[in-house]
């Protein structure tokens, strides 16, 4: 089992401790919503083992930068988001669960316009 999802390059300092535990599948480079203020990402696109999983998220939630970041990886009908020093997850179609993880990463200053949770299961990569 395998779980995909986007590390943007500039929300950590860096990359390797991730991508040590996952496979990259391409690269691309685009603004945030809402956020053209900092100028052009880097989204790299993962796959990370189910093995490796708990690993990366850890890695993640303790080296993200604060505020206005996060983390997810999607598969078997679970989403999981990193947030500094967090760790959430929720399953396909639980709304409760998603709402509940929206209002966080709210606080923590991610835009409303990134929240679009739901749409991951679809497509982790979007």
């Amino acid at each position: 089992m395998t779980y995909r999802g986007i590390l943007i390059e500039q929300s950590v300092d860096d990359t390797a401790p991730v991508l040590r535990h996952a496979s990259v599948l391409g690269e691309s480079a685009a603004l945030l919503e809402s956020e053209d203020f900092r100028g052009t990402m880097r989204f790299i696109r993962v796959e990370v083992d189910e093995s490796a999983l708990w690993t990366v998220l850890k890695t993640v939630a303790e080296t993200i930068k604060s505020p206005g970041w996060y983390f997810h990886l999607v598969g078997q009908h679970r989403l999981y988001i990193a947030l500094p020093a967090a760790v959430f997850f929720a399953n396909e179609g639980d709304e409760r669960q998603l709402n509940e993880i929206v209002r966080y990463a709210s606080t923590l200053g991610i835009h409303p316009e990134q929240l679009d949770l739901g749409k991951l299961f679809a497509d982790p990569f979007a």
